[in-house]
């Protein structure tokens, strides 16, 4: 992912970089006008990927934080794999790590939202 985002053009109006990859467009955008919670993240990946931050988190607002997330659980993994053993927190793959991410997806996209909207 991290390579993919690395080599990806985005485009120019934060929304679409992913049609480079597969050639349809955001249900959910089509059919309500808005962006959905995913909606700029893979134009947000390709433009840290490419060191623009401030760009990528005016897409969108957990853009930074998920590339830079992304890149930490890429480097735990390989860590982990040497070492034999996992160093990433267990709670994270749990019910509990999972309602964690909904909550800062969901708060993300109200943030987008208000962005767009106001």
């Amino acid at each position: 992912m991290l390579i993919v985002a690395r080599l990806l053009t985005p485009e120019a109006g934060g929304y679409g970089t992913h049609e480079h990859l597969l050639p349809l467009p955001c249900l959910f955008r089509w059919l309500t006008g808005l962006p959905c919670p995913f909606c700029g993240m893979t134009t947000a990946f390709a433009l840290m990927a490419d060191g623009r931050v401030v760009a990528a988190f005016n897409i969108h607002i957990l853009g930074p934080a998920a590339y830079l997330a992304t890149w930490a659980v890429l480097l735990a993994t390989i860590i982990g794999l040497v070492r034999d053993g996992m160093l990433l927190p267990r709670w994270l793959f749990s019910e509990q790590g999972g309602r964690v991410m909904l909550v800062i997806l969901l708060v993300g996209w109200a943030v987008n939202l208000a962005r767009l909207l106001l």
